[in-house]
């Protein structure tokens, strides 16, 4: 008989373990004889898993298939609601109260508890703002509303900005949670959101996360919208900073430089104004004997011309990227980190700009017979109208 008890606990256990649901339980005061539904909110559509009278002493209870990655699910009664966060969670309880859902009791979800907490101290903050701009617009005359317009707006930029400063450690602390990814897209009054993907200071976070869910999670829906996001925004970062490096090449022309040479020394761009300067980006290794040979031979035909050399490089083996450098006696610098590569927008090697006297940019991807003919004959725009 024993060893029957035994088996049979035994195997009960095992069931219970290997239970592919989780379940929502507990009591809402006030909601008797009401439905309340469980609702998946996930983010390829939006679902009703389950639902349940509330009893007469106000219990319910809800179950739904565990998710295979993490997800938030609401629990709704008429218009009221409170979210959920389902990852390994088994069971999560609810004490509410129908007339104050927002404050009620949760055990079994720490990730939940979180939220409830993160929602409720941005809806305080919501609700700070619109009394500030309420009293403003029933208090001030026309001429102070078009005055105080930027305060309210830093009031309000204010109270998210010390919201946001706290839950950074949040992120940082715990990425792979459902609370990190959160905080990421919640949004306050206005639709001012905390962090914002657009923001290079931001992104930073946004990266975190993604690649928290990336490792844990690669197949979620939620972790590949992060990473397309992430894809859009760094591609529309490149795509400003080049649109502002052409404005400012247009504007003032060339862009500086400060890159280290064979022996360490840093050499500018700048230092070489007032000479015709051949720019030029490549890598080393990529450069054959007779490339080698024509471009050191224009070099020595025009060196007394007030002409030189700036040529950046990008090579990964630094002793042979060394060796190499030493064959040329113009300015060879290493740019390891290719940041010159964002800041020109180079989309090819080897590339090349000259850059006239002025420090206006008058040719790009020139021929060497093209180079020649402008340092020789001074012809402004000759190289551009010989590219065509």
């Amino acid at each position: 008989m024993n060893k029957s008890f035994l088996y049979i606990s035994l195997l009960l256990l095992l069931v219970s373990c290997t239970d592919s649901h989780f379940k929502v339980s507990g009591n809402i005061a006030g909601a008797e004889g009401k439905m309340v539904y469980l609702t998946r909110q996930g983010l390829d559509k939006e679902e009703i898993c389950d639902s349940a009278r509330v009893s007469a002493d106000g219990d319910f209870s809800l179950k739904s298939v565990r998710p295979e990655a993490p997800e938030f699910y609401t629990l709704n009664v008429d218009s009221a609601e409170v979210w959920l966060a389902v990852d390994s969670t088994e069971r999560i309880s609810i004490e509410a109260q129908l007339k104050d859902m927002r404050h009620c009791k949760v055990t079994g979800s720490e990730e939940t508890r979180q939220i409830q907490q993160l929602k409720n101290e941005l809806d305080a903050n919501d609700a700070a703002i619109i009394n500030s701009v309420d009293h403003f617009v029933k208090t001030a005359t026309p001429a102070q509303r078009a005055a105080g317009t930027d305060s309210l707006k830093q009031y309000a930029y204010g109270l998210i900005s010390k919201f946001k400063e706290k839950e950074k450690k949040t992120i940082q602390k715990n990425s792979q949670s459902l609370v990190a990814y959160y905080l990421l897209f919640k949004r306050s009054a206005y639709g001012i959101s905390p962090f914002n993907v657009s923001d290079p200071a931001d992104r930073r976070y946004f990266a975190i996360v993604a690649n928290a869910w990336n490792h844990r999670y690669p197949k979620a829906l939620r972790t590949q919208q992060l990473k397309e996001m992430m894809g859009e925004a760094d591609q529309q970062a490149s795509q400003m900073s080049r649109q502002q490096t052409m404005q400012q090449m247009d504007k003032t022309g060339y862009i500086d430089l400060s890159l280290p040479d064979r022996q360490g020394q840093v050499r500018t761009l700048s230092s070489l104004k007032g000479k015709t300067i051949l720019l030029e980006f490549c890598y080393l290794a990529e450069f054959t004997p007779d490339m080698n040979k024509s471009l050191i031979a224009t070099y020595n035909k025009l060196k007394n011309k007030n002409f030189d050399i700036y040529m950046v490089t990008y090579d990964k083996n630094y002793d042979v990227w060394r060796a190499k450098a030493a064959q040329y006696p113009w300015t060879v610098v290493l740019d390891a980190q290719e940041a010159s590569y964002v800041t020109y927008n180079i989309t090819m090697f080897p590339t090349n700009f000259v850059i006239g006297p002025d420090g206006s940019i008058v040719g790009k991807d020139v021929t060497l017979k093209e180079l020649e003919t402008y340092v020789l004959r001074k012809k402004i725009g000759a190289i551009n109208k010989e590219n065509g």
